[in-house]
C-alpha cells in the first residue's frame, strides 16, 4: 500500500507540477515550467522527492551494439587494463526480448583479461526493442578514463562473443539529468536502515531509459531499465544502506557521496 500511495504521488507531481517544499525540491527556479520526472530517495512514506525539467533525452547511437542470443545463464565482461588504482567504468545495454520488451542497463569495471576463445559479434546497426542485444559506451566524468579501447565479452554455455568499445569514439559527453552530493538525499541521521529510490517519468517524456548511478567511497554502481509493462523500471539496487551486507563475499557499504541520473533514449521497436 505504501508503494501504491507514494507513486500516485509522484504521478502527480509528475504530470500536473510540484513545488518546492521541504520534501520536494525543484531544480530550476521557474515554477511555471513542466516537470517531466520525480526522482525519490529514503523511506517509502516520507520520500525526498526532486522534480525534473529536462525532457532532453540523450542519444548512444554512437554505441557499438552486437546480436546475441538470449539464453537463461550467461556472463558479460568487460576486458581492459587492471593496473589502475581504479579501474574504467563501461555502461552496458541488453536489449532483451519477449513481451513486453524492454532495456537493461548496467555498470561494469573493465578488470583483468578473460581467458578463452571469443568469436567477432555480428554489429547491430540500429538496436530496436524486441530483439536481444549487447551495446557499450563510456560516460565522460565517470571513472578514469581507458587509455585504449575495452573488449566486451558475452560467455553462454555454447560460446562467447565479443566486441570493442573505443573511448575516443564512444563516449557520452553531457551532463547528467540529476546530480547530487552526500546530504542531498541521505541527510536526516535517523533515517531507517533501509531506503528506496523511485522514479516516475510523466506521460510526455516516455518512453524513456533512466540510468542511476551511485559513488560511495571507493566505487560507483547503477543500473537501470526502459519500461517493463507495469511502470517499473527495474532498478538493480531498490534499496541502500550504510550498514555491512550481511554476505562476507562482500564489502562494506560506506555512505553515498554522489549520485547521477541520466536520462536515455528509448531504442523504438522492431
Amino acid at each position: 500500500m505504501r508503494a501504491t500511495s507514494l507513486c500516485a504521488v509522484v504521478a502527480m507531481c509528475a504530470i500536473a507540477g510540484c513545488t518546492s517544499s521541504a520534501r520536494t525540491r525543484a531544480l530550476t527556479p521557474s515554477p511555471n515550467d513542466r516537470v517531466e520526472a520525480v526522482v525519490g530517495f529514503g523511506p517509502v512514506d516520507s520520500a525526498v522527492l526532486y522534480a525534473l525539467r529536462d525532457r532532453r533525452r540523450l542519444s548512444w547511437s554512437f554505441a557499438p551494439a552486437i546480436r546475441v542470443p538470449a539464453p537463461d545463464i550467461f556472463t558479460v565482461n568487460a576486458v581492459g587494463s587492471a593496473e589502475a588504482a581504479q579501474l574504467p567504468l563501461v555502461v552496458l545495454l541488453r536489449g532483451r526480448a519477449g513481451e513486453p520488451p524492454y532495456v537493461e542497463v548496467s555498470l561494469l569495471e573493465a578488470g583483468a583479461a578473460v581467458p578463452g576463445i571469443a568469436v567477432a559479434g555480428e554489429l547491430v546497426a540500429r538496436p530496436c526493442l524486441g530483439e536481444s542485444w549487447l551495446a557499450a559506451f563510456f560516460v565522460e566524468g565517470l571513472g578514469p578514463r581507458p587509455l585504449e579501447p575495452v573488449v566486451i565479452h558475452y560467455t553462454t554455455e555454447e560460446r562467447t562473443y565479443r566486441f570493442s568499445v573505443d573511448p575516443a569514439r564512444h563516449t557520452l559527453r553531457a551532463p547528467s539529468a540529476l546530480s547530487l552530493k552526500h546530504g542531498d538525499a541521505d541527510a536526516d541521521p535517523g533515517l531507517p536502515d533501509r531506503r528506496y529510490i523511485w522514479f516516475e517519468p510523466s506521460p510526455t517524456l516516455k518512453p524513456v531509459l533512466p540510468l542511476v548511478l551511485r559513488r560511495d567511497r571507493e566505487q560507483w554502481e547503477g543500473g537501470g531499465s526502459s519500461e517493463r509493462g507495469t511502470g517499473n523500471y527495474g532498478f538493480d539496487f531498490a534499496l541502500w544502506t550504510t550498514r555491512a551486507r550481511p554476505s562476507p563475499m562482500h564489502r562494506p557499504h560506506t555512505p553515498i557521496e554522489e549520485w547521477r541520473v541520466y536520462l536515455l533514449e528509448t531504442p523504438p521497436r522492431c
